[in-house]
């Protein structure tokens, strides 16, 4: 049976460059907007994760879909489904935008991520970003871990207790920090444009410690940054550089 888990979710009001008209939602209704979920299911299985889409803001906005993949398993798919269009998976942006009235939820089917496992055993991870067109900054997130177990077989995981501190400060103009606790073999830091262009990478060596950004050379906007270790993303999230 499939089975979806909330790893986590900001609380509060996120600091943001311009006033947020998206929020995303599970098919439960759940708020998912800026968070990482897994979801799982045994290795012969396909995927398929349902967004749905609604407009906090005022007036109607027309918004548009972008897949970014974090961690891919080498033999497995993965495609989008968007406003009625669904794209190949050579494609990551959507040719159309969705109209949302103000106040109102996209519909059921209408936006979706479906991730082919062609056998393939362990996690794939990819990023949806919904976004308003013409204005990337007005935009919302989920990060989706694809989890496959073989049948029958427990999916174990690390004894090693992994950790990653949320950005301090954020937004930030000059440099932002994170504690963090990692495998013995470190970790790898990844942070990325909104439109899902990678701007830095750079490995994280230690077992436990704090890890310094600098974006003073970053021009003002919203970035995603990820983690991987351990053969996993262990964390997903926004980073608001600001001048």
């Amino acid at each position: 049976m499939k089975r979806i888990f909330l790893l986590f979710f900001f609380l509060g009001t996120f600091f943001s460059i311009n006033a947020q008209s998206i929020q995303l939602k599970d098919h439960d209704g759940n708020n998912i907007t800026n968070t990482v979920v897994n979801y799982s299911d045994i290795a012969s299985a396909t995927l398929k994760y349902n967004i749905l889409i609604s407009n906090v803001g005022s007036g109607r906005i027309g918004v548009m879909f972008k897949k970014i993949e974090v961690d891919i398993l080498e033999g497995s798919t993965n495609s989008f489904c968007f406003a009625g269009s669904c794209y190949p998976p050579f494609s990551y942006v959507s040719s159309d935008a969705l109209n949302i009235e103000e106040g109102e939820t996209s519909a059921y089917g209408d936006c979706y991520g479906e991730y082919s496992t062609n056998g393939i055993v362990g996690q794939s991870t990819i990023t949806y970003v919904v976004f308003a067109s013409g204005n990337e900054n007005d935009s919302a997130y989920v990060t989706v871990n694809y989890q496959t177990t073989p049948v029958s077989v427990p999916n174990f995981q690390s004894q090693e207790k992994i950790s990653f501190s949320n950005a301090w400060p954020n937004p930030a103009t000059s440099t932002t920090s994170f504690n963090y606790q990692l495998p013995s073999d470190g970790g790898l830091f990844i942070l990325r444009s909104i439109t899902g262009a990678v701007i830095k990478e750079e490995h994280i060596s230690g077992l436990q410690g704090r890890y310094t950004l600098n974006v003073s050379d970053l021009p003002e906007g919203i970035y995603i940054y990820s983690v991987i270790a351990d053969q996993k993303v262990v964390t997903t999230k926004k980073l608001v550089v600001k001048k």
